[in-house]
């Protein structure tokens, strides 16, 4: 399954305070995902401008390593 972020210029958060449905969208298929069994590695952002990628890299729906993003 490939998933996809929705536009960065989409808010994730509606004037109600819950997800918009975009984001909703996104959120439940990442869930699936999970729920069944996901082997695959996530590819975090970097937190400074001089800073590193990190990942977390599940297997069976189970962390098994974690880079921390710098």
């Amino acid at each position: 399954m490939s998933l996809s972020l929705p536009p960065r210029a989409l808010p994730v958060v509606g004037p109600e305070g819950t997800f918009t449905l975009n984001w909703f969208g996104f959120f439940k298929s990442l869930q699936s995902m999970f729920a069944s069994g996901f082997t695959g590695t996530i590819v975090t952002a970097k937190l400074t401008g001089g800073g590193a990628n990190g990942s977390i890299t599940f297997q069976n729906g189970v962390v098994v390593s974690q880079i921390a993003a710098t």
